[in-house]
């Protein structure tokens, strides 16, 4: 969505791979945000508009499969959802910005219809005007996104989101 503004950093999932492998008390997200912090400054900077969004992932396939035991996997589902909720992010602001359009043009094309003459009615052309089914499955297309977003939402949300260096909550 930022294409054109070279100032603006892609999204950063850091994932910290082997995460059963490290000391218990290196488990701690606290002790892990420092560690990755103090190693990727440049994420962290506080910077001018909205340039760096970044997330701390910690994730493991299972402490035994090095030795032969089974496959045990943990968050490694998330950096993907974080990726897949940013652009479901961007696809359903769009979706909600040209379904407004569309009934805003088809509730003024209606409106336009009704004021017309019986003649201009007779003789025009009529207009394209949604009707209730479609408006419908329009509303059904939003919710849809809303509950998919969610979904994603509730996957990532308890990982930590830094916006220029700031650590946020999950917006709503």
């Amino acid at each position: 969505a930022e294409r054109q503004n070279e100032n603006v950093f892609p999204p950063v999932c850091i994932m910290i791979t082997k995460y059963d492998e490290v000391s218990e008390e290196l488990r701690k997200m606290e002790i892990l945000e420092k560690i990755v912090k103090e190693s990727f400054p440049v994420l962290f900077n506080r910077g001018n508009g909205k340039g760096r969004m970044v997330t701390i992932c910690p994730v493991t396939l299972g402490k035994e499969i090095g030795k032969g035991g089974r496959l045990e996997p943990k968050n490694v589902e998330k950096p993907i959802c974080f990726a897949n909720y940013l652009i479901q992010t961007a696809v359903l602001e769009n979706t909600m910005e040209e379904a407004a359009q569309l009934l805003r043009a088809s509730e003024q094309a209606k409106e336009e219809y009704q004021r017309r003459s019986l003649f201009r009615k007779v003789i025009g052309r009529k207009p394209t005007i949604l009707t209730e089914e479609q408006k419908a499955a329009i509303e059904d297309l939003l919710n849809n996104g809303k509950e998919d977003l969610d979904s994603l939402r509730s996957v990532i949300e308890g990982l930590p989101l830094y916006i220029n260096g700031e650590r946020i909550e999950w917006p709503d």
